[in-house]
């Protein structure tokens, strides 16, 4: 239960600060985003009974319709790319807002640079995350395969808000 409450709260610290940041009406994501995005669906894999919700946002320019779809299809940007890195995505949830919400960041960009993003919300379910184990495929003996687990397990990803580390 101490283990859980704080993989939630590790989630939640990272979900705070984490931002996917996108060009003027496109869906180009930038890579550092994407990376912190990456991390946080590493780290909701070990937490049972959470959701992430994925808020894609725009800028206020333009039509508000046209806006809300795609802000929305940034979220589901951002989650597809995800799973293009053979993450789960199950517990990821697409919402569009719009320009209803205008970032509080600022920087050297301009406020519209900065409302063109997505953002993470944890969402606790209070389900357990049912087990199961596969059978590796043939495929998974394979020389490259090991060669490829030998190289990338002692790597790990540093995240410095509260010191989360991810191998």
């Amino acid at each position: 239960m101490i283990a859980q409450e704080s993989c939630v709260s590790d989630l939640r610290s990272l979900t705070e600060q984490a931002r996917v940041y996108f060009p003027a009406g496109g869906l180009t994501l930038d890579e550092g985003g994407l990376a912190q995005a990456r991390l946080i669906a590493d780290l909701a894999g070990d937490c049972a009974g959470v959701q992430i919700i994925v808020e894609g946002h725009s800028d206020p320019s333009g039509d508000p319709a046209v806006n809300l779809r795609l802000s929305k299809q940034r979220a589901e940007q951002v989650i597809h790319r995800l799973g293009a890195r053979g993450m789960d995505t199950d517990i990821f949830i697409a919402e569009g807002l719009g320009s209803k919400r205008p970032s509080v960041v600022t920087g050297p960009r301009g406020d519209a640079y900065y409302d063109r993003r997505v953002e993470f919300v944890v969402v606790e379910t209070n389900q357990t995350a049912q087990t199961f184990k596969a059978t590796p495929a043939a495929w998974a003996s394979s020389s490259c395969v090991t060669e490829l687990k030998s190289a990338i397990s002692n790597a790990q990803i540093f995240y410095s808000p509260r010191s989360v580390a991810a191998s």
